[in-house]
This record gives C-alpha cells, structure tokens and sequence, in this order.
C-alpha cells in the first residue's frame, strides 16, 4: 500500500520499522483479500487502490475532493 501511495503521489513515503508498539489485537501478518466477499456477495470495490489514495490525498492533504 505505501509503494502504490508513493506512486500515486509521485513521491517518496518513508517509513519506520517498529515506530509504535503493536497491539494486542495485531497480527502478526495482514493481507486484504476480497476474495471471500466476492463470492459470498459479488461485491467488488468500486475504486482501485490508486483511486481510492488519489481521492484520499484530495479530500486530506488538498483541501478538495
């Protein structure tokens, strides 16, 4: 996600490893699959990742849908 943000914002995203302690609700491996809703509700996404940041970014960082 933060390599297709950069991407999208055409700019460099730096992460910290280890920055916050993890909580006890974290796993200790996080994959989005939509898989099972598609199946179950034909759900698809409307927007793609790199949509989804752009309209993100516009509404936050930009002051602008």
């Amino acid at each position: 996600m933060v390599e297709e943000a950069a991407r999208v914002l055409q700019r460099p995203i730096v992460t910290i490893p280890d920055a916050y302690p993890p909580s006890p609700a974290d796993g200790s491996f996080w994959l989005g699959d939509i898989t099972a809703a598609r199946i179950a509700f034909g759900w698809k996404p409307k927007y793609s990742l790199g949509d989804g940041i752009r309209q993100t970014a516009g509404e936050i960082c930009l002051g602008s849908p």
